[in-house]
């Protein structure tokens, strides 16, 4: 349920408490385990959308994402950090 209403948020998004909001609900889908959010919480943590930009958080996501999803985005995340030595 959270991950469908950081979705609909996001379609409605128009200001940057907006963003906040969907990115809080990304967080709490991806912490409950919803594997959908994954490459959205690294790509957000990355670009410092709805959160501050924490490359950290962003490859904990992404390889989450590679390891449990094996969502392609973050395979490519990962190996590309892996192959430039981040």
């Amino acid at each position: 349920a959270q991950f469908n209403l950081s979705g609909l948020l996001s379609k409605t998004a128009q200001t940057g408490q907006d963003i906040i909001a969907v990115a809080q609900w990304m967080l709490r889908a991806g912490e409950q385990g919803f594997k959908e959010a994954y490459v959205f919480l690294g790509v957000m943590w990355e670009a410092g959308v709805g959160l501050p930009i924490n490359l950290e958080q962003s490859f904990y996501w992404h390889k989450l994402g590679a390891k449990v999803n094996e969502d392609p985005i973050c395979c490519f995340t990962v190996a590309s950090s892996y192959a430039i030595g981040k």
